[in-house]
């Protein structure tokens, strides 16, 4: 297996077009097609459906898309941290997960590499494909192509200090279905992952407020205007002392890391993304 068929594939499997992926790399579509068949010689298994002008994974395929997408990434990660400096360039950020992390990654990356300009957006909004590096719990490998995971942490619960669940000592998915809500804008990943929640425990949240700010949607907990769900890590110590956290669950949040194509084997990249997943370690291990 070799570094350059997991490049070929990759972007096979992202554009669905063997000739398109052979335009891009400068070689005849046949060198694509044939280094796709070996691969999956080697793998022992089918990766693409083959179609008169297009190709479409495979179940097996998008199994191995997911850790061969990981394993450039790595390997992206990896060169960068032992290459050369990294000199002028230009990142673009979208954060649509982890504010607090990138915020603390971006602090020490610009101490590191203070010629490289950072461009960062919170904008739920935004269209994903405008920038290099993206953040997000939500799903983009269909826009972006593969993303690795960065951060897994515990769903918890946030409530006022005199609510009736701060006395409980292991509230319960059960006991969430009469109360009132306070959640992040219906854009935003973090009220994506909540739904999600909701949904898996057969109740629709009765939502009072929505707030595309973070720190205000805390406040309003704060103010016992209603009760939050939130990420263990990387909301962690945001929350004031009137606000109590309880665990109500085993309800999980992943959230990923994607490289824009263009920008693969951008340095300046390479070196960010190293950064953040060293960061996210750090902050896991602190738990």
């Amino acid at each position: 297996m070799e570094l350059l068929q997991l490049k070929y594939f990759c972007d096979a499997a992202e554009c669905e077009n063997f000739s398109k992926t052979a335009e891009k790399f400068r070689v005849p579509p046949s060198n694509i097609s044939q280094s796709v068949k070996r691969l999956e010689s080697e793998l022992g298994a089918l990766l693409f459906e083959r179609r008169a002008n297009s190709v479409t994974l495979t179940e097996k395929g998008r199994v191995f898309y997911k850790k061969a997408t990981e394993a450039l990434l790595l390997l992206e990660e990896g060169r960068a941290l032992v290459g050369g400096e990294d000199g002028a360039g230009h990142i673009r950020i979208l954060a649509g997960s982890l504010r607090r992390i990138v915020m603390q990654t971006v602090e020490k990356f610009r101490r590191t590499y203070p010629d490289v300009e950072i461009e960062l957006s919170y904008d739920t909004h935004a269209d994903v494909k405008d920038f290099d590096v993206v953040i997000s719990s939500d799903d983009l490998a269909g826009v972006l192509g593969g993303g690795a995971p960065i951060l897994r942490e515990r769903m918890m619960l946030a409530l006022n200090k005199n609510h009736r669940l701060a006395f409980k000592d292991a509230p319960t998915v059960d006991d969430l279905k009469s109360e009132i809500f306070v959640c992040m804008g219906k854009d935003s990943s973090l009220s994506h992952a909540f739904e999600q929640i909701c949904a898996r425990a057969g109740f629709t949240p009765n939502v009072s407020i929505r707030c595309d700010d973070p720190y205000y949607a805390r406040k309003c907990v704060e103010l016992a205007l209603g009760i939050i769900v939130f990420p263990e890590v990387s909301w962690r110590g945001m929350f004031s002392d009137d606000t109590v956290l309880k665990k109500f669950g085993d309800y999980t949040r992943n959230t990923y890391l994607y490289i824009n194509k263009r920008k693969r084997g951008d340095s300046a990249v390479g070196s960010f993304v190293a950064m953040m997943k060293s960061e996210c370690e750090d902050e896991e291990s602190a738990l």
